[in-house]
């Protein structure tokens, strides 16, 4: 059954299944209306985001049809209200994600910003008219996101440790499981080549933490261990040395030694890069050191290998 009003379907080969994008509402490069703003890229066709609402789900009214287990028939919805960009959750089992972060209500969306449903990642972009080759060339990936480049994440600071990190804005503490669902979202991107996309996903998380434990703020261990696990892998998937700082500086902070995994993977970093901060490295070693006595055998087992790590030589930049 088709929708009415909809000449004809695309279907776009995914990892995991179909994923259909109504005809009329889509657009080539070369046919793009210019008065139409923002745009979503869902696979590889690219969807016009004007004044009209578009439903996103399994079922064949959907605009936007994702045919997988775990999307609901009418799962989210986008439009376009006042120029603002908004999606929202239609009461979903699953949830509609938002950077990883899942949305309760109405969320503004702001070029660069991914949603997430099941499996799928589409991407908000805002479309700036220009010669016909500027704007064929950008590239769609695999996955269904459109490439971003380094100009469209706010990086973090240079030097996560200096004073200017402290002057970032506050933001709720980040729960647990917001961070392991953007964790899980960011390793689908790293595992698709989408390491930038992974960078926008986990680097605000990972600060904000960050500066809570500065502030005493202390996360739970469970926090700890998956910035860990995340961090260094984005370290390793980046060559930015910025996350391996910023996860020692976590684990010193709570005098807890990094788990074996992100262990292996740190030692693999160092193999690479050298890690940015020597002096940060060996603070860690002593704070580690001056809890031996009260840590568990595993803990003391962590902490060698940590010792074990640190000494062997850094590799130069």
């Amino acid at each position: 059954m088709r929708p009415t009003g909809l000449s004809c379907w695309y279907t776009v080969p995914m990892p995991s299944g179909p994923f259909r994008v109504g005809g009329e509402v889509l657009a080539t490069h070369d046919e793009r209306d210019a008065r139409v703003r923002y745009w979503l890229r869902a696979g590889t066709r690219d969807v016009p985001l004007d004044e009209r609402e578009i439903v996103i789900g399994r079922g064949d009214e959907c605009e936007i049809d994702i045919h997988e287990r775990g999307v609901s028939g009418r799962h989210a919805r986008i439009r376009v209200e006042k120029g603002l960009v908004l999606v929202e959750d239609l009461g979903s089992a699953t949830g509609t994600f938002v950077n990883g972060t899942r949305a309760y209500g109405p969320v503004a969306l702001k070029p660069g910003d991914c949603i997430t449903i099941g499996t799928r990642v589409l991407e908000i972009y805002e479309y700036e008219p220009g010669p016909p080759s500027e704007v064929r060339d950008r590239p769609t990936p695999i996955s269904g996101i459109a490439a971003l480049s380094k100009g469209s994440l706010a990086a973090p600071e240079t030097n996560i440790h200096g004073p200017d990190t402290h002057r970032r804005p506050r933001r709720p503490t980040v729960r647990f499981e917001e961070f392991e669902s953007a964790g899980r979202l960011a390793e689908r991107m790293l595992a698709a080549g989408r390491a930038v996309t992974a960078e926008q996903i986990l680097a605000e998380r990972i600060l904000d933490v960050l500066e809570a434990a500065r502030a005493g703020e202390l996360p739970t261990i469970e926090m700890i261990d998956a910035i860990g696990r995340y961090g260094i892998k984005l370290a390793n998937a980046t060559l930015d040395t910025r996350w391996a700082d910023a996860v020692i500086e976590l684990h010193t902070l709570a005098a807890r030694p990094l788990r074996l995994e992100p262990l292996r993977r740190l030692a693999v970093l160092r193999s690479r890069t050298r890690l940015g901060d020597d002096e940060r490295i060996s603070q860690y070693c002593a704070v580690l050191r001056s809890r031996y006595g009260a840590m568990s055998p595993v803990e003391q087992s962590l902490s060698l290998l940590v010792a074990d790590l640190m000494r062997a030589p850094n590799r130069d930049r």
